[in-house]
């Protein structure tokens, strides 16, 4: 059985939605195959490029910037405060979406 995506993502008190996209859409954005809007909570994701490695990689680059903006890197930016809250953030994500581990699992499976 094939694992989709989820469509929302829990970090923290809030979901952050992921929407996909189609390529062109995403090269008008900035030539991005992803985004991050901090303001709607909302992950953007050319959907071309969510196979294997390389899309778990980009899930995640998005998240990232997610627990940026969640635990206030603009604020304090020292390496043990950004390590701290990367790790929490990855955790909580990955305890909080079962769906989301299984899809890592399945693409980072893949050759």
């Amino acid at each position: 059985m094939t694992v989709q995506l989820p469509t929302k993502i829990k970090l923290n008190h809030s979901y952050i939605t992921v929407k996909l996209i189609e390529s062109g859409v995403a090269l008008d954005m900035g030539d991005q195959q992803g985004s991050y809007s901090s303001r709607t909570n909302t992950i953007y994701l050319d959907k071309e490029q969510l196979e294997g490695a390389a899309g778990v990689d980009l899930i995640l680059h998005e998240l990232a910037h997610c627990i940026a903006y969640q635990y206030n890197f603009e604020k304090n930016i020292n390496e043990e405060h950004v390590v701290n809250s990367m790790a929490t953030g990855y955790t909580e994500i990955l305890k909080r979406n079962p769906l989301l581990l299984k899809w890592i699992n399945q693409e980072l499976g893949k050759k």
